[in-house]
């Protein structure tokens, strides 16, 4: 199981957290802590901060970037709809 950022010693749980206390979305948390790549981190993690803090979990099996996206989007359309931010029939 994935439960922290090894650059910046934050757990997800940390990372979650901060998101929460802050109103923070994944990329605002990366950009705050560091993890995820914006502060000198390698990176990898930031896809695990993405799907942690969409489902609400601290810990995520190891998974490819694309399973994690997938597992992402899931949790915002059940969140904000199927439909949510879908372009309409007309392509607009």
């Amino acid at each position: 199981m994935v439960t922290q950022c090894v650059c910046m010693g934050m757990t997800l749980a940390e990372v979650r957290a901060l998101a929460e206390r802050e109103g923070l979305d994944a990329e605002g948390a990366m950009q705050r802590t560091g993890c995820g790549g914006p502060g000198g981190g390698c990176g990898l993690c930031a896809p695990y901060i993405r799907a942690a803090i969409a489902l609400g979990v601290d810990a995520l099996p190891v998974a490819s970037p694309a399973t994690l996206e997938v597992m992402v989007r899931g949790a915002l359309a059940k969140k904000n709809g199927p439909d949510a931010g879908a372009p309409g029939p007309s392509g607009g």
